[in-house]
């Protein structure tokens, strides 16, 4: 069993939930951090893309794991991570395995250069205002 890591490795926090276009959202925005201009995206488990929105609608990206994780509060259950923005997504169905860079911080949806970050608990079901409130 795996324990998710953190998909970004330099970075900042942009906008905090529950704020401005994250009302009623559990979204938080990440940022590039200078002077390391790091924009990746690591696969925080093996996973699988099960979802790809369109670039207009901010290219969300829904990756889910393949077996259960280990939260960090003990429970156990499928991790599903919504990232958005990367301008040239993964293929829908695209396995990686945790480390591996699954996706980048991007301007898709006509944004400056970002990731919009949630965590899903369980498996992925389809977009809502918690996953994207522009889905």
């Amino acid at each position: 069993m795996q324990k998710a890591i953190f998909p970004i490795l330099k970075t900042w926090e942009s906008q905090s939930m529950n704020t401005g276009s994250h009302k009623d959202t559990k979204a938080i925005d990440f940022g590039v951090l200078i002077p390391y201009k790091d924009t990746e995206l690591k696969a925080p488990f093996d996973g699988k893309i099960v979802y790809v929105d369109s670039q207009s609608k901010g290219g969300g990206i829904a990756f889910e794991s393949l077996e259960k994780v280990k939260y960090v509060d003990g429970t156990e259950n499928y991790m599903t991570i919504w990232t958005g923005h990367d301008n040239k997504p993964p293929k829908l169905g695209t396995i990686f395995k945790q480390g591996e860079v699954y996706s980048h911080m991007g301007t898709a949806g006509g944004v400056q250069t970002h990731c919009h970050l949630e965590v899903i608990k369980g498996k992925f079901k389809m977009a809502t205002k918690y996953t994207s409130k522009n889905s």
